[in-house]
């Protein structure tokens, strides 16, 4: 008897797409200024070291221009080449915002709320600023939810969580529901991250029994 043909489908994944811009250059944040005396910013209660612009959608503010582009492509590719989804639907940006951690700053694990897609521009990232993680649940799809074997080595079908570490100029996109955080940033300088959030507008079904139409309006 001939050895078996082993195939395996991760089926049901959750997609992350990463886009490196390898010739970007941060012209957008003067990160050399004195941020606590700085009425357009404020240090975010929740996340140790970490400061947020006042601005709640930062992409529709005078010289974000090209950043708006950039962040708008990536969501578009996304949807259209990863998701596959009519260009019928359009993707509407509804909130986005800029960070920035200081040394041993750290952003605690979360997901985004009232959006279905969001993302991470990384202005600024050094090595040591810190990885990206992502985890799932406490019912991974690999097993039951009554039993939980462990594994011995991790790979993309048996783990529940994923690191990747940012470079400057990387753009990631994933669903709003996906949990995420940052690790600590060790490398004595700040990092700065512009994140946002997506949703859909236009036909998102033309089935008779479960037709949909939204209309995002701004206000």
């Amino acid at each position: 008897m001939s050895e078996a043909q082993l195939s395996v489908e991760p089926l049901f994944s959750t997609p992350l797409a990463r886009f490196q811009v390898d010739d970007f250059v941060n012209t957008y944040i003067d990160l050399d200024f004195d941020i606590e005396n700085d009425d357009d910013w404020f240090q975010n209660p929740k996340q140790k070291n970490v400061w947020n612009h006042q601005s709640h959608d930062i992409l529709a503010e005078e010289g974000y221009e090209n950043l708006s582009k950039m962040v708008q492509s990536a969501v578009e590719t996304y949807l259209y080449n990863v998701l596959c989804y009519s260009k019928e639907i359009k993707a509407v940006r509804t909130s986005s915002w800029i960070t920035i951690g200081h040394d041993e700053s750290a952003t605690a694990e979360h997901l985004h709320t009232n959006s279905l897609y969001s993302g991470i521009l990384y202005l600024k990232s050094l090595p040591k600023s810190g990885d990206l993680y992502f985890v799932t649940n406490d019912n991974p799809n690999y097993t039951s939810t009554t039993i939980k074997p462990q594994p011995v080595t991790f790979n993309i079908f048996n783990s529940s969580s994923y690191r990747v570490t940012p470079n400057t100029g990387d753009i990631f996109v994933f669903p709003s529901h996906l949990r995420h955080g940052v690790t600590p940033n060790t490398s004595g300088e700040s990092r700065c991250a512009l994140a946002f959030n997506y949703f859909v507008e236009g036909p998102i079904s033309d089935d008779h029994t479960n037709y949909l139409y939204l209309k995002y309006e701004t206000h």
